[in-house]
This record gives structure tokens, sequence and C-alpha cells, in this order.
């Protein structure tokens, strides 16, 4: 007879995870344990290692087989974020995670509550020494340290001590010196030192905090940190979004009172800006900048290290004229196609599709400001859409040099009788630098006494190419005369 073969299909790919080092390493290699599984399938062939310094970029470390990665370095001082991606032997691979381990890792800097490993290299040419032979002064670093701490162990070259901080404080802020002796069996000691900074204070408040909405992208703002802490590191913004998009009628999100808060955050180290990109799906993004420094104590959340933004532009709603629902997407501009999509329910209560283009009020009259939709298409989600019309573009662009005064005033400009006994009343805007496009104004009055005639722009406005509905800031009345019926 033929032999028969069996064939396995495996389409499934292995996960992996790896131990995350001690929060603070002091040495200068660390070995990486991982596992990896692949249960049912192929079985795992290797394991890649990624690492980032600093938010710098992943890099790949290679491929491994086993656990553990030996003597991964750590010379460089920074945050070293990791990850493992593993792959099985029919070429299946496991999708990066969302959240990389994470160490935070200094050689320089220790707060209350910290677990600190210290090692030393410590050898002797003619004895033999053993761990009750090398000792740790800890008397400068701890409060009530005591000056003789016997090595929790020893392997003839690195004497090692795992020093938690969790029931014993520091001593003050500063520079503290801890001083390792090794004692031979002749009597003869030999010394080294080493400087850790015990710092517990943490930076102040983050001021001038802000964010410019975008397509698919925010721009993050603050001020100079250098002054707020004495070891300043950066800015953790930690951020929540309002994902109840376009009515936002569900519970709006409380902005991160902690560093623990939210569902993420971004870290700079450097600079007063960041442009960030951010998911497609849209939401409004609401998030708190804590400062920390080298020892990872965060600064208190404040209004003025607050803000929010959407992640798109208010008015862009369509692909194309005509083009618009589900999967179709956005171009991350506002022109006739979205405008042409506005028109189509402007006066009416919107509904499907149309629910989206309801984007104003804003909760400060501005283009860049957060939707209230009011559940009618008008006249001012028609503003947020003119004001943002041939203005934006996929990529951040601001509205005006400096802030507008807001400080608009609607005043009585013009009263006066006219020739054939007309009243003509007259209203224009104090106070306006240029920034206001638009305006809606309901004009009220008793029909018993006045009659409605006509109304009209000013010379003014249509020398600058404005154009009126039947209801703008000019309104000419006759006068009714009961008494002549």
């Amino acid at each position: 007879g033929t032999p028969r073969a069996a064939n396995e299909h495996d389409d499934i790919a292995p996960t992996s995870s790896m131990d995350v080092p001690p929060e603070w390493w002091v040495e200068s290699f660390f070995d990486v344990y991982y596992s990896a599984d692949d249960t049912g399938g192929s079985g795992v062939a290797s394991v890649e290692l990624l690492y980032q310094i600093d938010g710098g970029g992943y890099l790949s470390y290679g491929s491994f087989t086993s656990s553990p990665i030996v003597d991964f370095p750590t010379a460089v001082d920074g945050v070293y974020d990791f990850y493992t991606v593993a792959t099985d032997n029919a070429g299946n691979v496991e999708d990066p995670p969302g959240t990389p381990d994470t160490l935070p890792h200094t050689d320089d800097f220790a707060k209350d509550g910290d677990d600190l490993e210290l090692t030393a290299d410590v050898s002797d040419n003619l004895t033999t020494l053993t761990k009750s032979d090398i000792l740790v002064d800890l008397s400068d670093l701890l409060d009530g340290g005591d000056s003789a701490v016997e090595a929790e162990s020893y392997d003839g070259v690195t004497a090692t001590w795992i020093v938690s901080l969790a029931g014993v404080t520091l001593g003050p802020d500063g520079t503290r010196t801890v001083t390792v002796t090794a004692t031979d069996g002749a009597g003869g000691p030999g010394f080294g030192y080493e400087d850790i900074i015990a710092d517990n204070t943490p930076p102040d408040p983050v001021t001038g905090f802000g964010i410019l909405p975008g397509h698919e992208e925010l721009t993050i703002e603050w001020d100079d940190l250098s002054g707020f802490d004495a070891y300043i590191a950066g800015v953790d913004i930690r951020y929540d979004t309002w994902a109840d998009y376009p009515l936002y009628d569900a519970g709006e999100p409380p902005y991160p009172a902690n560093p623990a808060e939210g569902i993420d955050s971004w870290i700079a180290w450097s600079g007063t800006s960041m442009a960030q990109p951010v998911s497609d799906v849209r939401a409004i993004y609401y998030a708190t900048a804590f400062a920390f420094d080298e020892a990872r104590n965060y600064g208190p959340a404040a209004p003025t290290a607050q803000d929010r933004a959407t992640n798109y532009w208010l008015g862009d709603v369509a692909a194309g004229v005509g083009e618009w629902g589900a999967g179709v997407g956005y171009t991350g501009y506002v022109d006739d196609a979205d405008v042409d999509k506005l028109g189509g329910m402007y006066g009416f209560a919107p509904t499907g599709y149309y629910l989206e283009c309801d984007v104003g009020p804003t909760d400060d009259m501005d283009r860049l400001g957060i939707p209230e939709p009011d559940a009618f298409i008008d006249f001012e989600d028609l503003m947020m859409f003119s004001t943002n019309y041939d203005v934006v573009s996929p990529r951040v662009v601001r509205f005006l040099p400096g802030e507008p005064s807001k400080s608009l005033v609607l005043a009585l400009a013009e009263l006066g009788e006219l020739e054939n006994g007309d009243l003509e009343v007259g209203l224009a805007l104090t106070g306006n630098a240029g920034q206001v496009k638009g305006i809606s104004v309901t004009i009220a009055y008793d029909p018993t006494e006045l009659e409605f005639v006509t109304s009209r722009l000013s010379e003014h406005m249509l020398s600058v190419g404005g154009r009126g509905s039947d209801r703008p800031v000019g309104a000419r009345h006759r006068r009714h005369d009961r008494r002549r019926g």
C-alpha cells in the first residue's frame, strides 16, 4: 500500500513575555529573563529582544533561543523600555505588545521606597575572600543606616547587596557616599566609594500646558522645566479619551489626577513641545502633564498642567463630494466636499452620518475648541466649517499668532429716521481684531409698534466681500402709527 502522510497547519502566532529587572539598577549589565509559548503549534523557534533608551526608538538586540539573555548592557543612564517578539517554526510572528516593559535606570539617584541593588567587584591575588570579608557602609545613605553591612552574596568577583527602602528612609536630600571595605586574611583593607544623590523633593507643577488639535495628531506645549527641580528629567503626559464621537453625550472623563491614572502616556525628555501622532479613532483627549526628576519624583497635577483637544478638525466630515459613511475615512481638510455634506442637513436635526456635522457651538466659540453638539445643524455649525475651510490640513496649522481677546461686543452703531419715515438701526462689533468670520444676530421687536421692512449689509461689509442672509447685522423697520390705522 501507499504510506499516508499527515500535514499539520499552523497559522497561530506564539506568545512571549519577559520578567522586568529591578526598578533601579546600578550595574552596567543585567540578565533578561523571558518565557515563550506556542502550545498546540509548531513550537517556538526564537525570541527577539527589542529595546529603547529614553524614548529614542526601538532597536533589535538580536534573536535568542534560550532564557536568560545574558549581560544586556546598561552603561548609559536612562529609562529602558523592552519587549519581546516570538517566532514559531511555521514562521508565524507575534504582534508587538501595546505597552512595553519599562525599566527606570540610573546609578546616581534614589528616593524613599526604591529598591537598590548595590554591586562591587572585589578580588584579592593572595587570599580567597568570602562575603563576610566585604562590608558596605550605609550610614551616610540611610537615616540610621548600619556602617558595616555584610554582602548578601559574593561569587568570587562581584559582591551584591539588595537594599529595600520601603521600610527605611534616606538621609537628607543631597549627595550621599557609600563605602565598600574588603579585608583579606592578612588584615589588609581595600576601599571603594560611590556617590548616590538622595532626592525626595518632587518638581513644581507644570505651567503653560496646552494642546492644539490636528488631523490624527496633537501639538502639545509647556513652559521650560529647567527651573522646576534641581534634577529635572522630563515631563510625563498622562491622558484619557472621551471617545463618544460625534455626540459626546456619555459621561465626560476626568483629567488624570496622578501619574498612575489615564489610559497611557507620552514622555518628553527635553524641549517644550511635541507633535504627537494619535489614533485615527475620533475622540477628545484629556491630558495632565507631570514633571519628573532623575529620582522619578513626580510633581503634582494642577490646572496649569491640564488641557484637552480633539484629534480631528471640526468640519472634516467627508472623503469627497458625496463620499461619507462607515469606512470611508477623512482627508484632514475642510473643503467643498465637507460643506456639501453640511448643506444636506442645514436647518434640520441631523441623523445618521450627518450627526458629525453637529460641531457647534464649541466651548469657547473658537474653531479649535471642544464641540458641544446641540442636535441641530445651524449657523453655529456653519461657522466652525467656514473658519476651518481651506485653512486646516493633515498637519497642525495654527490659527493666528497670539491669542485673540475675545472681548467682542455687539453695539448699537446707528439709530436714525429716514426721509420716508422709516426707522433705521445699525449694529456693529466692537473689539474685533479680525478673527471673526461670521455672526448670527436675532433681533426682537414689538410687532404692534414696528413692522419689518428689509435688511442689508453695510457698505464696508460689501467692500470686503461680505455676504448676508435674510437676517444680517443691519435691519430697517417701518414705523407703524396705530393712530393712523
